[in-house]
């Protein structure tokens, strides 16, 4: 079985800034992190 996940992949908004979510350019703070997991799962 294969599997795939993600997080804040993309975010949709006209804000000319980073990342509205952590406060964008303004705030001057790390964004948020993006997060992709892949994953195979065996048995036998």
């Amino acid at each position: 079985m294969l599997y795939a996940s993600g997080e804040n992949l993309f975010t949709l908004t006209k804000y000319s800034g980073l990342d509205p979510e952590c406060g964008g350019w303004d705030a001057m703070k790390y964004p948020v992190s993006r997060v992709i997991s892949l994953g195979i799962k065996l048995t036998y």
